[in-house]
């Protein structure tokens, strides 16, 4: 998690993933979609759940039609590229904004053409403000209907935050899920300054005012309150996390895995092994099996 010490905004991902945002979001979700298509032309209703705006989607919301997709009764809700407090669109492959999310999942919970709620997960992990409370959403939307997380490809840090949420996980082989941790970013550009001949003065009013300031090197003092405040974000996550596994994994035991990112076959395997994750599939094929057995199949 990346905390940059100006105003909380705390990145929960490190920044070299933050860059890995893929351009496409593969064959599954538009698999799902031509699947959604369908089923709302059958309906005599053309419109499909893709980006949106907010305000256009809440007031088609109002004529009864949903702000996700809905394939054989499971609404498809994205959780794709960086995570932000709010975003003003919704189903938008580059960024997820958890208020927006937090409608979604509420209107799906409460939906009853919905049997289910299957979390689309491919997201590198963004920033803490908003997190917490779309995790008490989904968390809250479990209490009614089935939730699951199918990854597509990660679900790194604030990104598995949310996935933790549904009732179970699934990742791909080749996926990566874990980075459950915080980090912040501190640039000082002091010398920099003075090189162009530029001398900043810095005035405040109140001892830690300009604690983190960029104008100034990072004082002992401040460094350690970044690293509290760090830890104390941390051990938040950890728990929303063990709340969400219902025991598969203890606080204690996500505290130990230091953040690490369980990527690959090996990685994958040893986030089945630690609770991390309930099954190793493909999404489409997560998806498939939910469907099935929300239409009664047993398995």
């Amino acid at each position: 998690m990346d905390t940059s010490p100006a105003p909380a905004l705390a990145r929960l991902a490190p920044g070299a993933l933050l860059g890995h945002l893929p351009a496409a979001q593969g064959d599954f979700l538009a698999w799902a979609e031509e699947r959604a298509a369908k089923v709302l032309a059958a309906r005599g209703n053309t419109q499909l759940a893709g980006p949106r705006w907010i305000w256009t989607a809440m007031a088609e919301a109002e004529k009864g039609v949903p702000p996700y997709a809905i394939v054989d009764g499971v609404a498809l809700i994205g959780i794709r590229g960086l995570i932000v407090p709010e975003l003003e669109i919704i189903n938008w492959s580059w960024a997820t904004g958890c208020a927006e999310l937090c409608w979604q999942v509420e209107h799906a919970a409460e939906n009853s053409t919905v049997s289910g709620i299957a979390l689309l997960v491919d997201s590198p992990g963004g920033y803490v403000s908003g997190v917490d409370e779309a995790h008490g959403a989904i968390m809250a939307a479990r209490e009614t209907k089935p939730v699951i997380s199918a990854v597509q490809d990660m679900a790194y840090s604030a990104g598995y935050w949310l996935a933790s949420a549904a009732d179970q996980i699934s990742a791909p082989r080749m996926g990566g899920v874990g980075h459950i941790g915080t980090i912040a970013t501190h640039f000082d550009i002091s010398e920099m300054l003075k090189m162009q001949g530029i001398t900043a003065t810095v005035m405040q009013a109140g001892a830690l005012k300009a604690d983190g300031h960029p104008y100034l090197p990072l004082s002992d003092t401040a460094r350690k309150d970044i690293e509290a405040r760090l830890q104390a974000i941390r051990a938040v996550f950890a728990d929303s996390v063990a709340a969400g596994r219902r025991g598969a994994i203890s606080a204690a035991d996500i505290l130990a895995t230091e953040a690490r990112a369980f990527d690959g076959p090996k990685g994958v395997a040893d986030a089945l092994g630690a609770g991390l994750i309930d099954a190793i599939l493909p999404a489409q094929e997560a998806l498939g099996l939910f469907a099935t057995h929300l239409a009664g199949a047993t398995g």
